[in-house]
């Protein structure tokens, strides 16, 4: 159990959120705890549960950008109802799933410690946390959605009193604030009080010595233990690969990049037992990339959003050509932005690079076929060449992706940077970018899937 990235999950939980927007984003803390009980997920069924919910979860999170997408191309009209709906169904999965998962997460706790017998001020403490839990998991959602129910109250839906219709909606924001004070002080007292329980677990050698033994034990069978872990991580990068896809409209990226970069991240941890040094270099990468580009992004749209004046770019390229020629300050801002871009493009290029080699190391120790023979009864010698002759095909074909893997991923990585500062200074999209950028995660998403399917046909597990 990695306590210290379980804690750092908690930092991205506690802030209250409004309606469906995260101000820090939940999905990422949700990620951070099941990369954390991963490697415990195995040795028990509570830790198992606990796991999967907590994967809910985090796609739960991911799903509330599209989500924001859908609202704000809503009319004016449906906008208030759009978002009254969205917010219920997202805090009711969110309570729901939030239960199970942190339910199951105290009872694989639980278990660890009365197993290591260390009943006593350690469980007490692990006590109140899992109730302070229970209380915040509870509150969150709940308040949440709450201050958008006073909207029930305006229209037909109104209360009738003897001066007129007496609608909440009006103190909407009010009860927002009010909501967000409340939800925030719970969520600190919750913060505080789970990392402290979960610290106390840390520092206690015997749980943790018996976890370690428990891990070990299971991973008698190291193999097959790595190719699950390979399978999950293959999983993130492909979906990371797809959310690389940047659509752009009218200089609005709508896919922030650092949703990509944290799944690669997330590819290069869970395989960095696999990998070792190489993985641990593509992770560095990746989140260099991701705080690169996320900045590049964010003063993009600010950018965008403040000098874009017109809905055919039109108006938006005559300002900037305007006050560049008169040396206002928005030539240092086009060069901030400039300088991000083309570090951020520096350093998915070469987390991309590093990220073919893991793939190429993949294929040599895990893809290919399950030959036969290996359970000691007798096979035709024929059979076996046979068999050896398609895996080192299989390997051949795969391997050989490599190279122009590399390729469009400089490509992409270049047109990245250019085409971006090119679409903020002349205000137009430009089509080639985004050309250029579907073939790349085309062939990068469909290579990661075979790799991943001759994983599994060399381990045997298509039908496992």
């Amino acid at each position: 159990m990695k306590a210290a990235q379980i804690i750092a999950g908690l930092w991205f939980l506690f802030i209250p959120g409004v309606n469906i927007i995260d101000p820090i984003p939940d999905f990422i803390g949700y990620a951070l705890i099941l990369y954390g009980i991963y490697g415990i997920s195995n040795i028990d069924y509570s830790f198992s549960d606990a796991a999967r919910y907590f994967r809910f979860l985090a796609i739960a999170g991911l799903l509330k950008l599209p989500a924001l997408y859908v609202y704000f191309i809503s009319g004016e009209e449906e906008r208030t109802w759009t978002m009254l709906v969205m917010s219920m169904i997202f805090s009711a999965f969110e309570l729901i799933f939030g239960l199970f998962a942190w339910k199951n997460f105290f009872e694989g706790l639980d278990a660890r410690i009365v197993n290591s017998g260390q009943t006593g001020a350690l469980d007490r403490t692990v006590t109140k946390a899992r109730r302070a839990t229970y209380v915040f998991v509870i509150a969150k959602p709940v308040l949440c959605v709450l201050p958008d129910l006073s909207i029930l109250s305006s229209g037909d839906y109104g209360i009738v009193t003897d001066s007129g219709i007496f609608s909440l909606s009006q103190y909407r924001g009010l009860f927002t604030v009010i909501a967000m004070f409340i939800s925030l002080i719970i969520g600190i007292v919750w913060l505080v009080i789970t990392a402290r329980a979960l610290g106390a677990v840390k520092k206690n050698s015997a749980v943790i010595e018996n976890i370690r033994l428990s891990v070990e034990e299971y991973e008698k069978n190291t193999r097959r233990v790595k190719v699950k872990s390979l399978l999950v991580a293959l999983s993130f990068l492909a979906t990371g690969i797809l959310f690389s896809l940047e659509l752009k409209i009218e200089g609005y990226c709508l896919i922030p990049p650092f949703i990509s970069a944290v799944l690669m991240c997330m590819y290069f941890a869970v395989t960095s037992r696999l990998f070792g040094k190489t993985a641990k270099r593509g992770l560095f990468l990746s989140a260099a990339y991701g705080v690169f580009s996320t900045a590049g992004w964010i003063l993009g749209m600010i950018f965008t959003d403040k000098y874009y004046t017109g809905d055919d770019g039109a108006g938006f390229s005559s300002v900037i050509k305007y006050m560049i020629g008169r040396n206002y300050a928005v030539m240092d801002e086009l060069i901030v932005i400039a300088v991000l871009c083309a570090v951020a493009a520096v350093f998915f290029a070469a987390s991309l690079f590093v990220l073919a080699g893991t793939l190429s190391m993949a294929v040599d120790d895990y893809c290919g076929i399950q030959q036969v023979g290996f359970d000691g009864t007798d096979v035709p010698e024929s059979v076996l060449r046979h068999e050896k002759a398609e895996d080192a095909n299989i390997k051949k074909s795969l391997k050989g992706r490599k190279k122009f893997f590399l390729f469009i991923a400089a490509v992409t990585s270049l047109c990245s940077a250019v085409f971006t500062m090119l679409q903020i200074y002349f205000g137009e999209f430009f089509m080639i970018d985004l050309i250029v950028r579907i073939i790349f995660v085309t062939y990068a998403f469909l290579w990661v899937l075979k790799i991943r399917d001759a994983v599994k046909l060399k381990e045997g597990l298509d039908n496992k």
